[in-house]
């Protein structure tokens, strides 16, 4: 439940990263910026993903090896 918790309070802080891009952009900001905030955003994305995928990986250990290779295949992507 702490997770799920923490990944919610990080979803909501995304959500305000993300309307902070799009105000940057209807005030026509400087493009470097912008794509400053929105690499953050994807590296908090990223984070999130990271977070969620070892919280479950966690609950199903002992599953097959073949499963942690995914697993570890989908770190990999992030």
């Amino acid at each position: 439940m702490e997770t799920k918790n923490n990944l919610v309070r990080r979803m909501s802080k995304i959500k305000g990263q993300v309307d902070g891009v799009e105000k940057m952009i209807v005030q026509d900001r400087d493009c470097l910026d912008v794509v400053q905030q929105i690499v953050a955003v994807r590296s908090a994305l990223s984070g999130v993903a990271k977070e969620l995928i070892k919280d479950n990986v966690s609950s199903c250990k002992g599953k097959s090896d073949e499963f942690e290779r995914l697993v570890n295949s989908l770190f990999n992507l992030i």
